[in-house]
């Protein structure tokens, strides 16, 4: 269910957090929740500083948001630049069937 538009007088659908912006990071074998916060900004560099707190991440199974794309880029030059491991960055297939459109 995608979220309402600013100008609707509809809900946002359950567990969105309203016009509050969240970072949720969720390991995707076990669903462990393993970070869940209202932030001011869900943009590259809010991304990034999640990723940083996350040092052992290998790999990130996202949707195609711009401040989640964003933020794997920045930590992984950051990252590049201190000689340590980048971590892998794929698309995850909920979010590539649900925008084309595939039940």
């Amino acid at each position: 269910m995608r979220r309402p538009g600013p100008r609707s007088s509809k809900s946002p659908p359950m567990g969105f957090l309203g016009r509050r912006p969240a970072l949720m990071v969720v390991e995707p074998e076990s669903l462990c929740w393993m970070a869940g916060r209202i932030v001011e900004a869900r943009d590259g560099v809010t991304w990034a500083q999640e990723f940083a707190r996350l040092p052992k991440l290998k790999a990130v199974a996202r949707d195609d948001g711009t401040g989640l794309g964003k933020g794997v880029r920045l930590e992984n030059a950051r990252r590049r630049v201190a000689g340590l491991p980048e971590f892998d960055d794929t698309l995850d297939v909920f979010h590539t069937l649900r925008e084309g459109g595939v039940p």
